[in-house]
């Protein structure tokens, strides 16, 4: 299950060996996607995708422009042409 924890702008999810997570930040009308980090005993499970994929979908929801920053999340929006606008 993932959460968005706007406190701390986060998405989050509990894995196994700790927590998934994204960090953003929003500036204006833009979504700095910043950071992904997934746990090393979780890793290749999909939760960095999965955390992505949920910012994402709020940025959007949102009505923000996406930014990414962290090489992954970058990487996943060029899969993910779907997401471009």
């Amino acid at each position: 299950m993932i959460i968005h924890n706007p406190a701390a702008n986060r998405f989050e999810a509990e894995v196994p060996g700790g927590t998934a997570f994204l960090d953003y930040r929003v500036q204006g009308d833009r979504c700095y996607l910043l950071y992904v980090e997934t746990p090393p005993a979780a890793r290749g499970h999909g939760h960095a995708a999965a955390v992505t994929k949920a910012a994402i979908e709020w940025a959007l929801a949102q009505n923000l422009k996406l930014v990414p920053i962290c090489p992954f999340t970058d990487a996943y929006l060029r899969r993910h042409p779907e997401y471009q606008r």
